[in-house]
């Protein structure tokens, strides 16, 4: 232990050890850890002050690191909490004061204390109510409201782990997208605010879920597959061409979530081109260009092809590739052009008279066969 620290640390010791603490005043060691506390500032500014940059800055950290496990041992005891008010209440304002006073000297990866927490905590929901409340006047579909909402709700769900940086950054970062989102209005977008979020480098790993899962349900509507090729290279566009108004990031450690998405939408057009291009080389050999009408619509062709997987005869590791493959080699009875998506939309919900139609084909299938073995 420290020097400047080490009477602290055996008060600390006294209320850690009940038989100590029941043969100590109470009151007595309240005003002890209270002196030793504001004697310690004293010691440190001092000290510090005295000292070069770097070294002055490696002796606050020191210090700072030793009352932080001090702190941590008494905020374990969670059962005698009104007990140890006092010393926690002491060490976290001994702690802050270093924080104000050697803003350049500080470490704020550390984990907060309790009380730093409870504060950034209540400041984060304050501006996500009022983020909800905002959003509710647009036309934003409901679930995306909701995915919003909980996506800002649960930042503190892993408290231990929020540092100083990240209590800081949330408590600004929340307050300024909601004064973003405020002057967009009431005909704000869902890309309006992923793009806010980014601008504000929001690295959040939940974030980055957040918005490649959007992007891959607005691929899914697409008809076909140059469709998703100019929405892949809108979205690419836009998140390059983001201004950023925040010089912090939320998770220091991460990559900025520009560069993230970036990257993501990239592999997204890297694996059309790959596709294309796997298009183009069996087109060469002769077996993409044939075209086969089938006399069956749209919606019992797909139930026959869904049919034919779930039994094993067609093997796919990707249903898309499947549907892609499906509607621009095949015609119908109905259409001679297959849109993806209306493909998709009838393998995936059967009506009863196209399923009867089906069968009907399948039992004349099965009858043929049975006159040939």
């Amino acid at each position: 232990m420290i020097y400047e620290l080490s009477h602290l640390r055996q008060l600390i010791d006294i209320l850690l050890h009940k038989k100590a603490v029941e043969s100590y005043d109470a009151a007595k060691l309240e005003m002890d850890i209270k002196n030793e506390s504001l004697r310690i500032l004293a010691s440190i500014q001092h000290n510090t002050l005295c000292l070069a940059f770097e070294s002055g800055k490696s002796y606050l950290i020191h210090h700072q690191k030793s009352l932080c496990v001090m702190l941590h041992e008494l905020q374990k005891e969670s059962d005698c909490a009104a007990s140890f008010a006092t010393a926690v209440q002491h060490i976290d304002d001994l702690l802050s004061e270093l924080e104000c006073l050697f803003p350049f000297y500080f470490d704020y990866h550390m984990p907060v204390s309790l009380n730093r927490l409870k504060k950034t905590e209540k400041t984060l929901n304050n501006n996500v109510n009022k983020f909800a409340e905002i959003l509710a006047t647009s036309a934003l579909e409901m679930s995306t409201l909701n995915s919003l909402k909980m996506l800002f709700s649960e930042l503190l769900t892993n408290k231990r782990n929020i540092s100083y940086h990240q209590a800081i950054y949330l408590e600004v970062f929340s307050e300024a997208i909601t004064i973003d989102i405020l002057l967009v209005g009431k005909t704000i977008r869902i890309t309006d605010i992923i793009l806010i979020i980014v601008s504000h480098n929001f690295n959040h790993p939940a974030f980055y879920h957040f918005c490649c899962t959007y992007f891959n349900s607005e691929m899914d509507k697409c008809e076909n597959m140059m469709d998703q090729y100019q929405l892949l290279n809108f979205y690419k566009k836009t998140v390059q061409q983001v201004f950023e108004v925040s010089a912090l990031s939320y998770h220091t450690g991460l990559p900025p979530i520009n560069e993230a998405l970036l990257r993501y939408l990239e592999a997204e057009l890297d694996y059309l081109k790959s596709m294309e291009t796997k298009a183009e080389d069996l087109s060469s050999d002769g077996i993409l260009d044939q075209n086969f009408k089938v006399n069956l619509t749209v919606r019992q062709l797909a139930i026959f092809i869904h049919l034919q997987v779930e039994a094993g005869i067609i093997n796919v590791k990707s249903p898309k590739a499947l549907h892609q493959y499906v509607t621009r080699h095949y015609s119908t009875a109905d259409r001679d052009k297959i849109s993806e998506k209306s493909f998709k939309n009838a393998y995936y919900g059967n009506a009863a008279k196209d399923i009867v139609k089906v069968i009907d084909k399948l039992a004349i299938m099965l009858a043929l066969a049975q006159e040939k073995y």
